[in-house]
This record gives C-alpha cells, sequence and structure tokens, in this order.
C-alpha cells in the first residue's frame, strides 16, 4: 500500500510497517509482529538505532540514521 516504498514480495502485508519520530526518537511500528521483524524479533514497536534490520519474509532493510 505503500507509494514510497514498496514491499513486492509475495504475502507481505499491505502496510508493513511505519517509521516516525517522537520525543524519544525514531520508532518502528508494525500491526503485523509475527512476518514483520525488527532484529529477529516479533515486536509492535521499538525506538530504532543505526544498524538495525527490519525484516518482511525474505527481505532485509537495515536503518542508516
Amino acid at each position: 500500500e505503500s507509494l514510497e516504498y514498496p514491499i513486492y514480495e509475495k504475502g507481505a502485508p499491505g502496510l508493513c510497517f511505519q517509521v516516525l519520530q517522537n520525543e524519544q526518537g525514531i520508532v518502528f511500528n508494525t500491526p503485523h509482529p509475527k512476518v514483520v521483524l525488527l532484529n529477529g524479533k516479533s515486536i509492535l514497536s521499538d525506538t530504532l538505532c543505526n544498524g538495525d534490520i527490519i525484516q518482511i519474509l525474505e527481505t532485509q532493510i537495515k536503518v542508516e540514521l
């Protein structure tokens, strides 16, 4: 569903995750923690750090801040 950064992998959710900024820093949120992992873990939300890995099925995205 994202027009900016679509994930074309079969079985991926329409909107995999969001990256937002708040008082704590840059925050990762996903409504699909069983499919979208952060550093190999099933997490709904967490503050991102440089070098974190977001994984959607076989797709991996390295975070660079």
